[in-house]
């Protein structure tokens, strides 16, 4: 599997115009590399990315019993990564998953990534995601459809999910729209192929045909 970046412009547009505080900062004046997000699914056309977040020390809990610390277990909204060593690699954060339109996610290739210590990380990463992915997805999907129904749900920190009801029309718009001009584009390009045809087409001159001789009184 891959891993995906987002366009800053649509996260801009999606904390500052849509005022959607719960989506993530693309952190892009103090970022070392691209946040990446875990691919989901695709929901009534629209594909659903979940943001992924570096290890921090606030991935542990204090176990009183073991007297030690260790990582603290998922939840609805928050999945923890980890190593064989159970040492955090970071978290899926599922509370600020997002629709993302066509044109505003890109594939990111980690063969390519030359910070060796991130590559490293971030293969862990993948290795973990493709073992969880049905466990992460069906954490996502009740999310997903429990937003959506706008309906009161006993989970309260999915309060704290961005508006997907109001983001995702955002997204079948901007599809629909730019659906449209490729239609209006490819429609001109026909238009001006046929009259270039036409331009170029050598009329044809027909002969005319011969009178017939008018028989001698």
């Amino acid at each position: 599997m891959n891993l995906y970046e987002i366009s800053d412009k649509y996260i801009e547009y999606l904390r500052g115009k849509l005022q959607q505080s719960t989506v993530y900062d693309s952190e892009v004046d103090t970022r070392r590399h691209n946040r990446k997000y875990v691919p989901l699914f695709r929901y009534k056309g629209v594909a659903y990315f979940a943001p992924l977040s570096h290890g921090k020390k606030k991935d542990y809990r204090y176990n009183a019993k073991k007297k030690d610390f260790e990582l603290k277990k998922d939840t609805q909204v928050c999945m923890y990564i980890s190593d064989k060593n159970k040492k955090s690699l970071g978290t899926i954060q599922l509370g600020n998953l997002i629709p993302v339109p066509a044109g505003e996610y890109f594939k990111y290739d980690h063969t390519k990534e030359q910070d060796k210590y991130y590559k490293e990380t971030v293969e862990e990463q993948i290795e973990y995601i493709e073992k969880n992915k049905n466990k992460i997805r069906d954490k996502a999907k009740t999310i997903v459809l429990q937003k959506m129904s706008g309906k009161r749900v006993p989970i309260k920190t999915i309060d704290k999910v961005p508006d997907l009801k109001r983001i995702h029309l955002v997204c079948e718009r901007k599809m629909q729209f730019e659906k449209l001009q490729n239609s209006k584009s490819e429609m001109k390009k026909f238009m001006e192929k046929v009259a270039s045809k036409r331009l170029l087409a050598k009329p044809q001159i027909k002969n005319c045909p011969n009178k017939k001789k008018q028989a001698k009184m």
